[in-house]
């Protein structure tokens, strides 16, 4: 991944310090397991809050911790010799943030969507990107069109539930705008064996918001790079891209594992996601942004119109090391 650190934000303590599968013992296990594995710090947080100023720390330990890896204040040594080897990384921001599958937390209120994207856009490095993952709303409210307040679509496989979601909202529309925050679906999923809320993303309005603050969509050329097709789209798109470089290049199953083996409902399942990836090409006072506010015209011509064109072997070149930054609920 050519990476050299990462810093990451969870707000359970149990996903960072849990002794079998944490992020903390994984780390540990494969810094041992791997020669090229990044530096990491991981720190127990809430990105509903700002990261920067600390106040999205949940301890003492992981706003010491912050104001080190952001370069603020003295270099003090009772914080530990791990800490100080990253001190100031996350100055200038980070060349990369990512927040998988987690994104949905935070469109619940205008407050707290707004406070993410300023997280996101003051962490994130001028010419750095911002990558994610979640349900695509607009696949989920179309999909629910026809239920009513608290009915859900589940999937079985051999009695056994595999996957349900529960509208919980009563809008009739979704629309591209501040409106459509706190759409609240629930969600059960077999390997967490219980029902968590969520809520839609307009990626539509996403987008927006994200020109605002300074970003703009990768473009083809950016995205391919990443190895994948576009700057955002549908899982369904990446399935179909991955069996179109598997038909083309048969070595290529092999980078895929057993993806282009998923059943009929891992795939019903899957291909509600979208991915996308914007990059930041502009600074902004992230103070003075409304989520309301029309996105900048100047900005949105720079988003590339997709035009499908034949997938190309790509030549390996070397890519400088990588800041990374990972922001999760």
């Amino acid at each position: 991944a050519h990476l050299s650190f990462v810093f990451g934000i969870d707000i359970s303590k149990d996903n960072l310090e849990n002794r079998l599968d944490g992020a903390c013992a994984r780390f540990l296990v494969n810094r041992k397991k791997f020669k090229n594995m990044p530096y990491a710090l991981f720190v127990n947080g809430d990105c509903r809050y700002n990261i920067r100023d600390g106040s999205a720390m949940m301890n003492d330990k992981a706003k010491a911790i912050t104001k080190a890896v952001f370069g603020e204040g003295p270099k003090d040594e009772r914080i530990g010799a791990g800490v100080l080897r990253q001190y100031g990384k996350g100055a200038a921001g980070f060349n990369v943030t990512s927040s998988q599958f987690a994104i949905h937390y935070f469109t619940q209120t205008p407050d707290i969507f707004k406070n993410f994207i300023r997280n996101v856009a003051e962490c994130t490095a001028l010419q750095g990107y911002f990558i994610g993952t979640c349900y695509d709303g607009m696949e989920v409210f179309k999909m629910l069109k026809n239920k009513a307040l608290g009915e859900s679509i589940e999937i079985v496989d051999r009695g056994t539930k595999i996957w349900e979601i529960r509208k919980q909202y009563t809008q009739q529309v979704f629309e591209d705008d501040i409106s459509s925050l706190g759409y609240q679906i629930d969600v059960f999923q077999e390997s967490i064996n219980k029902m968590i809320p969520e809520f839609l993303v307009n990626f539509n309005y996403l987008n927006r918001v994200m020109v605002n603050y300074g970003f703009r969509l990768a473009t083809r050329e950016e995205a391919r790079d990443m190895g994948l097709p576009e700057g955002s789209g549908l899982f369904g798109e990446l399935y179909s891209y991955m069996m179109e470089e598997i038909k083309q290049f048969k070595s290529k199953k092999y980078d895929y594992g057993d993806a282009f083996k998923m059943t009929a409902y891992e795939k019903k399942i899957s291909f509600l996601n979208r991915y996308f990836i914007f990059k930041k090409i502009h600074q902004v006072n992230t103070t003075k942004i409304t989520l309301d506010q029309e996105a900048n015209a100047s900005l949105l011509n720079e988003l590339e119109e997709p035009v499908p064109v034949p997938i190309e072997a790509k030549k390996p070149k070397k890519v400088a090391k990588k800041k990374f930054t990972i922001l999760d609920e």
